[in-house]
């Protein structure tokens, strides 16, 4: 028997093992609280939370959206760059609270880049708050300010972080819990509407948080498997396939996605042939299927569901209708019904680009330049206009590179 085959009959004896036991032992909340602990604790997430400190850097108002510069501490020395988009005033229906999102970045991702730069206003004009903010090392948490470092793959960064009691993992998914602190903080988000949604590296981001973070009713997971996860899988990110690794020793796949049961609503989206396909999606789909059986137990039916997009590769799904639809059904989209959103035409990421004179070919990476994956991507048209990235800058000349900002101020700080 070759080892693909071995390994596929294993998963499969695995996950009847999983749902016979899950028809036994209810998982109670005492149960997931003590599961949520030992993975953040096994993550390195700090139990303790400082106080935000928001500083206001200012706002563009441009087609319908206000985005806001903000910057926060998330933890002691680490200081937070970000923008919140949102509607403005009788731009949508008019409510008084509206719900938040953040976005979640992939490796090399950031609040400027040019998917996130989409993501933002469309949320916005979907009638949503939504932040996006560096990752820690990109942008303006980079000590040169750099686009696209992925300096939080390092081995040594990583390796600094894990003698620490840290991993990157756990600080990036700690900075995302600290950004909904900072939505449900405000006075316009609706606390108990509050979601995350994001692609690749964003995608596994928002894995941990709907299994960690009790707050969230929504999350979208792009671009990410759930299922077995080596270096070979993960082309050598450290920061993702050794927590995954280390996840399994503290519970299986199935525990793990059935603590977002039944108040999140979990949306995994990827493309049939994504480049990582050696994922087996098949896996993934077990995994979906055993996690939908808690929620029907729960009273929750279909509120996990995993969509294929037939011919596509790695692309920013949140974009696409499907994903707003999701977001409609169980956070909400103030002045948007099903029928108008699934009227709405699409446009080609590439075409878009092109539209705003954005240059993403220099900009990203080769394989997202095919149309596979990014170039090729549907997202869904509501006329977007994008920001500059000069208006997304929250710093001043002179505190770029402060430690307070970067990774290697964070690591030494720890």
């Amino acid at each position: 028997m070759s080892k693909k085959f071995r390994t596929a009959a294993i998963f499969t004896l695995w996950s009847a093992a999983v749902v016979a036991a899950a028809d036994d032992r209810a998982q109670s909340r005492p149960v997931a609280d003590k599961l949520r602990q030992q993975l953040s604790q096994m993550l390195g997430i700090p139990r303790d939370r400082c106080d935000l400190a928001p500083e206001f850097r200012g706002k563009v108002e441009r087609d319908g959206v206000v985005m806001e510069r903000w910057i926060w501490t998330s933890e002691p020395g680490s200081r937070v760059t970000s923008v919140l988009y949102r509607p403005q005033k009788n731009n949508v229906k008019d409510v008084l609270r509206r719900p938040g999102v953040v976005i979640t970045n992939g490796h090399g991702s950031s609040k400027s880049s040019i998917s996130q730069r989409y993501t933002g206003p469309l949320y916005a004009k979907m009638g949503m708050i939504c932040l996006i903010f560096d990752t820690i090392g990109e942008e303006e948490r980079h000590v040169d300010g750099g686009m696209d470092t992925r300096a939080h793959d390092a081995p040594v960064a990583d390796g600094r972080a894990a003698a620490a009691g840290r991993l990157m993992m756990g600080k990036t998914v700690f900075d995302v819990m600290r950004g909904v602190d900072f939505l449900v903080a405000r006075e316009d988000v609706d606390r108990e509407h509050v979601g995350v949604s994001g692609q690749s590296m964003g995608g596994a981001l928002s894995s941990w948080m709907a299994a960690l973070d009790s707050r969230l009713k929504v999350s979208i997971i792009s671009g990410a498997c759930l299922g077995p996860y080596t270096a070979e899988v993960g082309h050598g990110k450290r920061c993702e396939y050794i927590p995954r690794q280390r996840m399994l020793q503290v519970c299986n796949w199935s525990d793990y996605m059935r603590l977002s049961v039944p108040h999140c609503a979990i949306l995994v989206m990827n493309g049939d042939e994504d480049f990582q396909r050696r994922w087996d999606w098949a896996q993934t789909d077990q995994v979906v299927a055993d996690a939908a059986t808690a929620y029907e137990r729960a009273d929750a039916a279909g509120k996990i569901k995993v969509w294929y997009r037939k011919g596509a590769g790695h692309r920013p799904y949140q974009n696409v209708k499907e994903a707003l639809l999701w977001l409609e059904s169980y956070l909400g989209t103030p002045g948007w019904t099903r029928p108008q959103i699934e009227a709405l035409p699409t446009i080609r990421f590439g075409e878009w680009c092109e539209r705003h004179r954005i240059d993403y070919r220099r900009q990203l990476r080769n394989y997202q330049t095919r149309p596979l994956n990014y170039a090729g991507a549907e997202l869904a048209d509501v006329d977007v206009q994008p920001f500059s990235a000069a208006e997304l800058k929250c710093l001043r000349p002179d505190e770029q590179g402060a430690p307070q900002y970067t990774l290697a101020g964070w690591l030494e700080g720890i």
